[in-house]
C-alpha cells in the first residue's frame, strides 16, 4: 500500500496567457490545472517535499501574509508581492549552502514568481 504522504500531490501553477485567471478562485484554479491546457508553468510536489521546503515556503508566507502549507491553499494576486517574493528567494539562495533537491526544487519556485511577475499572473498554491 502506497503511503498517504506519496498519494496526495501540492501543486503550485502560473498559467498561461490562454487563461484568464484574474478572477479566479480557487476551485476555479484547481478545475484549470487539470485541464489539458498546455503550457501552464507547474510544480508538483509531494507531501515530503512540501515540507523539506519549510524555510522557503516561510519566505513566501513572511512576505504574503499567509500560512501556505500542507492543506492551505493560497493564491497570491499582487505583483508587488510577488516582486518581493522573488527578491527574497534569490537572496536565500544564493546566500544558503542547499542540498541538491532542495536548491533544484528551490530554483524551480524561484522560476514560477519570476514568470510571473513576468506576464502579470497570479500563482497559485493548490495544496
Amino acid at each position: 500500500m502506497t503511503p498517504i504522504s506519496q498519494v496526495f500531490k501540492y501543486e503550485i501553477v502560473v498559467f498561461n496567457d490562454e487563461v484568464d485567471d484574474h478572477e479566479f478562485t480557487l476551485v476555479s484554479a484547481r478545475d484549470n490545472f487539470y485541464q489539458p491546457i498546455s503550457n501552464n508553468q507547474s510544480i508538483v510536489l509531494t507531501e515530503v517535499e512540501v515540507n523539506s521546503m519549510f524555510k522557503v515556503f516561510n519566505i513566501i508566507n513572511e512576505v504574503n501574509d499567509s500560512m501556505i502549507g500542507i492543506h492551505e491553499d493560497d493564491i497570491i494576486y499582487s505583483n508587488d508581492i510577488i516582486k518581493q517574493c522573488v527578491f527574497r528567494l534569490e537572496t536565500y539562495i544564493n546566500n544558503q549552502s542547499l542540498e541538491s533537491r532542495e536548491e533544484e526544487l528551490s530554483n524551480k519556485i524561484l522560476e514560477l514568481f519570476k514568470d510571473a511577475y513576468k506576464r502579470n499572473k497570479n500563482i497559485y498554491f493548490l495544496f
